[in-house]
């Protein structure tokens, strides 16, 4: 069973207090869902969904923080289907993904005094920025701040090494004071089709039509919402080409 409800009702005292504690010692809560605020008319308050069970072999709750995964659309707030299917992946499969959701035994729970606040569990919150007073002074890019776009540089072999000399030291230097024009290079361009094309090798045309052919003017937002629900009908979920889809549609 699943219910909406505000989400004071996960640490208020009184008889809500009373209303957990039965709950969690009769391990009936399955999971928690924080949903974004202002998703519903008429009330911008920020909602719960409460999954219950009357009988289960876990004695653990299932933390899910979705509250910043959305879009606005006028005055409310939308999830999108790309949004809803990571929620119903993380609950009927149990999954901990970070910033996201996390398995919270139930001796934590107590140990907090019943309180359900899901930020006590589940930290969403993003990376401070840091700023290197080093490099501002003598100039040159920390290596961590590249580190940050570990994906992208193995998406794209040799792409970090073209733009940036590494001196051994803990900053590297740009190669070119233009390095928008050396990433547009038509070599690298080139590259993209015969590197990425293998990867779609299983998705119907009209994905190809949608991403590939216009990659170089794509608008990922005027395509995000039907690029999910492609993703969402297609079966191999456990092909790493679906994971880079996943990732794309994310994109904004």
């Amino acid at each position: 069973m699943t219910i909406v409800l505000p989400h004071g009702v996960l640490f208020r005292g009184g008889e809500e207090e009373k209303i957990r504690k039965n709950l969690i010692e009769y391990n009936h809560i399955d999971a928690i869902i924080g949903l974004p605020a202002n998703i519903f008319f008429g009330t911008g308050i920020p909602t719960i969904i409460m999954v219950l069970r009357q009988e289960r072999e876990r004695n653990d709750v299932l933390m899910i923080d979705a509250s910043k995964h959305f879009i606005k659309v006028g005055k409310n707030n939308h999830l999108q289907a790309s949004d809803i299917k990571r929620i119903v992946d993380c609950v009927t499969h149990r999954r901990e993904l970070p910033k996201f959701s996390r398995i919270v035994p139930k001796a934590e729970i107590v140990a907090n005094g019943y309180n359900l606040n899901i930020p006590r569990y589940v930290d969403s919150a993003e990376p401070v920025e840091q700023w290197d007073i080093f490099a501002t002074i003598h100039g040159g890019i920390p290596k961590a701040e590249l580190a940050q776009f570990a994906d992208y540089w193995a998406a794209f072999n040799g792409l970090q090494a073209a733009l940036f000399t590494d001196n051994g030291t803990p900053y590297v230097q740009p190669k070119t004071d233009n390095l928008k024009a050396a990433m547009q290079k038509p070599r690298r361009r080139a590259e993209l089709p015969s590197a990425i094309c293998p990867k779609l090798c299983r998705f119907p045309r009209p994905l190809e039509t949608l991403l590939i052919e216009p990659m170089e003017t794509l608008n990922i937002s005027q395509t995000q919402q039907q690029l999910a629900e492609l993703i969402r009908e297609k079966k191999c979920r456990q092909c790493p080409c679906w994971i880079f889809l996943y990732r794309l549609s994310k994109t904004r």
